[in-house]
């Protein structure tokens, strides 16, 4: 370990871990060795304190000691996520009451933690709307809980579960302000194909600020690889820890 020209500790890591930091614009971090794969967390030195970047193996488990080992219902995860996000979005976009913002939703956790962030955003009086991509029937769990929530508020949502149907919502798509990535969180780790690797494409050309829940849709979140032509450059807001 060395000292740069003002005495901090300056930390040499893995190009990988490095290419993240840089990335995330982090000067000075200190990488610890988990499963093998050295960069799989990096603890970035701030003037806050430390940050953690997991991979989504480690997010998983920190997910599965939240709910088996602490009892925090998965409910609970996903509301904290769901209003952090806002925080994140309303920081990003100071005027965001004046802002229309399209939230496009997977049918799993991820879009469940899109409906949790239209909830808040429609009790702020902020113009939002919910595009769903799969059948209401098909969601599961808690992110069936808060689509039944958000519909029971009068909330707006679209199902669009076909190219057939997304089709007829393309033109709407353009009359949004903000986006929400909320299609594919940190499990996602093979090729994106077929239908919603056709509404990432078109949400590539939109030019429109999208904020990804968590993570890209499309993006690998140990590696950092697409799956798919990726959003960007989004406005991640990445829950718990940066990936």
């Amino acid at each position: 370990m060395e000292n740069d020209t003002l005495g901090k500790p300056v930390f040499s890591f893995h190009r990988k871990a490095k290419e993240v930091c840089e990335t995330l614009r982090i000067q000075n971090a200190l990488l610890t060795l988990s499963h093998d794969r050295p960069y799989a967390v990096a603890h970035v030195l701030l003037e806050e304190g430390i940050m953690k970047v997991a991979t989504a193996e480690e997010m998983q488990e920190l997910d599965r000691k939240a709910i088996e080992i602490y009892r925090i219902p998965g409910i609970v995860l996903m509301e904290n996520a769901g209003r952090g996000a806002v925080e994140a979005i309303s920081n990003a976009f100071p005027d965001l009451p004046k802002k229309k913002v399209a939230i496009i939703a997977g049918k799993g956790n991820n879009g469940g933690d899109g409906f949790v962030i239209a909830r808040y955003l429609l009790n702020q009086g902020i113009s939002v709307r919910v595009y769903l991509l799969t059948d209401p029937k098909a969601l599961r769990g808690d992110a069936e809980t808060n689509f039944n929530i958000f519909h029971r508020m009068k909330g707006d949502v679209i199902s669009v579960p076909s190219s057939k149907d997304y089709l007829k919502v393309k033109r709407d798509l353009e009359k949004f302000d903000i986006l929400v990535d909320g299609i594919f969180g940190t499990g996602l780790d093979a090729e994106v194909r077929g239908y919603y690797r056709e509404v990432i494409d078109h949400l590539n050309t939109l030019q429109r600020p999208i904020v990804a829940i968590d993570i890209p849709s499309g993006l690998d979140a140990d590696t950092g690889k697409p799956l798919v032509q990726r959003f960007g450059p989004p406005l991640p807001s990445p829950l718990a820890c940066p990936k």
